[in-house]
């Protein structure tokens, strides 16, 4: 999972979140889920670029072409830098490469060429740093002379956060987020960045739905979909995404395919819906249906690729044909192209473990796919239609939205939890004001009252007051608790007589030379005629291993007779024993204290030797050690 840091913060509304990039890795690793430590940075490398101030500027005592200046980058004094740009003069707000800073510089012939900078004497005075034109920094193509910034930035300001070019990325294993799907898309994200950092909680997705329009249904013939909401517009066009929108999802790794296709992802990236968008040239009819492949059936995904079908893939269908294998990839035959000027956009909810049988037997993993196996909630399929059809009626004024329409649940299952302030105490063992509680669990979404309303977006991982302290005290701090040594009764434990006899009885027979050995507790109904045992009173299994293993052993006669009989073929004189239980019904006797009414423990050995001797005496001298 990649999350954007510029992305969080276009959601929350703040440019500055008052923490480095780096504070606030640590901070969500501690707080939320382990990020990565290696952040990643998209767009022009601009890593060690600082914010200049330039404080002095005098002409060089041996050369005409360069200028000694002095400039403040923020740190504890200005830096001596030799500059030869024509155009650098005191007062100027600029770009500075500081030392160990390595830049990408585009040679004439197309080449890059990489340039660390370092600490060095010009023309025999000193240089700590380097003042950048724009083609320098990757960001124009002018040579002309030094970049000049606005003035009213901060020296010292990284330049990437003052210019807001490129982006920091997190990036974290995706089984860290398994429990949590709210956080497979960045609105979760900003939530619990605005509950670090202090800002202002976003608001929650619109789920209000009003189907609009005649003539467009669905109909869901599959219990492996549990919702489906469509919306049918008019008068788009495919052209390409702002930029703003290109490089969020550059910077997360989606390539931007044109402003249709860029939505449908850009929704998914921020609310963990997956979204699909049909060309509605291709679809027959005004009526989608969610159906099961029939056997044999054939279908060409959106890379080409022709996949056989069984019962039991699930496909979105007009009445002639397939369009989409559901929660995995659209087809081939319906996809948005350059000319498109009319779209159905689809928000559904499948059953993850269909999907993920179909993406386990065809390999199609998608980014789709793996949202959809997590298990995601009604509520978002409207909120992700409602947030797609506002980004394109923003991004394309002159479009229609002609028809909206749904099938299926449009909300889960509301969930209330008691909680009591106390509890925190209890379970985590540190005091958390309860007006601290509240704020927490309010700023996460929950309503707290007489019970705690769960946020819809939070039904997976939320089921009980333990979660809720759960949330309490991982944004209060689990640094904050205090190791403490645990008090123990300073007394002996009471002897287990059982155990102590298990042992006494261990030492006895390994001392005279007998083996102790394991068996499975099961057996086989045939060993009952053969020790003469009443098969009325046996405990035979539901579900056996195999044909040989029906029954719990009534004795350990059966299994330790297959384990003498395995060792005879290496070993002539063979001597073994088990302590363990035999099972029959009745056998512990009824109303025992420790409830095994059908079982007890016993010790049991077999012996054999070769030759002609009889291992009687043996037997019999264990059984009196014993």
């Amino acid at each position: 999972m990649r999350v954007s840091l510029s992305w969080i913060k276009r959601l929350l509304d703040s440019p500055d979140l008052g923490m480095t990039p780096t504070e606030l890795q640590a901070k969500l690793s501690l707080h939320v889920a382990e990020i990565e430590p290696q952040l990643e940075r998209s767009g022009p490398a601009l890593d060690g670029v600082v914010v200049g101030k330039v404080l002095t500027c005098a002409q060089h005592p041996n050369a005409d072409k360069l200028r000694l200046t002095t400039v403040d980058v923020g740190a504890a004094a200005p830096l001596p830098i030799v500059c030869g740009a024509p155009n650098v003069a005191v007062g100027q707000t600029v770009a500075v490469a500081t030392i160990g800073t390595t830049l990408s510089m585009k040679q004439a012939d197309g080449t890059v060429k990489a340039l660390t900078i370092k600490s060095a004497k010009l023309r025999g005075e000193p240089s700590e740093g380097m003042i950048c034109a724009e083609d320098e920094l990757g960001l124009g193509a002018s040579h002309d002379g030094i970049m000049i910034l606005p003035e009213g930035l901060k020296a010292g300001t990284s330049l990437s956060d003052a210019l807001g070019v490129g982006d920091t990325v997190f990036v974290l294993e995706n089984a860290a987020i398994t429990h949590r799907p709210d956080l497979w898309g960045h609105l979760g994200w900003a939530r619990e960045v605005a509950v670090i950092t202090g800002k202002k909680t976003p608001q929650p997705p619109d789920i209000s739905w009003q189907s609009r329009g005649d003539g467009w249904t669905a109909e869901i013939r599959d219990d492996g979909c549990m919702t489906y909401f469509g919306a049918v517009i008019e008068g788009v066009k495919n052209i390409p995404s702002p930029q703003w929108m290109q490089d969020h999802l550059n910077a997360v790794g989606v390539r931007p395919l044109g402003l249709l296709i860029d939505v449908t992802n850009y929704v998914m990236l921020e609310l963990g819906e997956p979204m699909h968008a049909f060309d509605l040239r291709d679809i027959a009819g005004k009526r989608i249906e969610v159906r099961s492949a029939r056997a044999g059936e054939t279908f060409t995904t959106l890379d080409g690729k022709a996949h056989q079908l069984v019962v039991g893939d699930l496909l979105i269908a007009d009445g002639e044909k397939a369009l989409a294998l559901a929660g995995i990839m659209g087809g081939q035959g319906s996809m948005v192209r350059d000319d498109t000027s009319s779209i159905l956009l689809e928000g559904a909810i499948f059953r993850p473990e269909r999907i993920r049988r179909t993406r386990q037997r065809t390999g199609l993993m998608t980014d789709s796919s793996a949202r959809f196996e997590k298990g995601l909630y009604p509520e978002l399929a409207p909120a992700a239609l409602n947030r797609a059809i506002a980004l394109i009626d923003q991004l394309i004024p002159s479009c229609r939205i002609t028809h909206r329409f749904a099938a299926g649940a449009a909300a889960g299952e509301a969930r209330a939890i008691p909680f009591s302030p106390n509890l925190v105490k209890r379970l985590i063992g540190i005091d958390v004001e309860p007006a601290t509680q509240r704020g927490i669990l309010d700023r996460l979404g929950f309503r707290v009252g007489d019970k705690v309303e769960v946020p819809w977006w939070r039904r997976k991982d939320v089921h009980a007051s333990a979660d809720l302290v759960e949330e309490v005290a991982r944004h209060h701090g689990y640094h904050k608790i205090e190791p403490v040594i645990p008090r123990l009764a300073a007394e002996a434990p009471p002897m287990n007589e059982q155990r102590r006899a298990e042992h006494r009885a261990r030492t006895l027979l390994s001392g005279a030379g007998w083996d102790e050995v394991q068996t499975y507790a099961f057996t086989s109904e045939a060993w009952i005629d053969t020790i003469g045992l009443d098969a009325l009173k046996l405990i035979k299994l539901s579900h056996p291993l195999s044909s040989e293993q029906t029954v719990m052993r009534p004795n350990l006669v059966p299994t330790l007779a297959e384990a003498l009989g395995r060792n005879r073929k290496h070993q002539d004189d063979v001597r073994i024993y088990e302590i363990g239980k035999r099972y029959r019904v009745g056998i512990g006797g009824r109303g025992r204290s420790d409830g095994c009414d059908d079982e007890t423990m016993v010790i049991a050995g077999v012996c054999a030797a070769a030759r002609d001797e009889a291992p009687f005496y043996a037997a019999r001298d264990a059984a009196m050690r014993v």
